[in-house]
């Protein structure tokens, strides 16, 4: 995972400027949590403050990530109340999951 970001993507946008489209994203950046995977084999990484809001072209994204939140870093959150739609809320730390199936996060194109 060096040299690669994990961001959390809020918004697809695109503008028009002097005839030429871009489709750009609007994204949260997440913080390496060390220098190399944990015990898990997986790397840890965290939210950043609301101010690491960013707008970058579509094409630097690389490829999708499946982010599994670390549960155990959250007391007092029951996660069968979670919603799917709220896990980046709710939780600070996450699993960058590299064991999930390469066909579950193709980009469409």
């Amino acid at each position: 995972m060096l040299g690669l970001d994990v961001t959390c993507v809020l918004c697809f946008f695109s503008f028009k400027h002097l005839g030429t489209e871009y489709p750009c994203v609007v994204i949260c950046w997440f913080d390496r949590v060390g220098d190399g995977p944990n015990n898990t084999g997986m790397w840890v990484v965290h939210t950043c403050n609301a101010q690491d809001i960013a707008i970058i072209h579509i094409d630097t994204i690389y490829h999708a990530a499946q982010l599994i939140p670390v549960y155990a870093s959250q007391r007092g959150i029951d996660p069968a109340s979670i919603k799917p739609n709220e896990s980046y809320d709710k939780f600070q730390f996450y699993y960058v999951n590299k064991f999930a199936d390469h066909h579950a996060l193709e980009i469409v194109s």
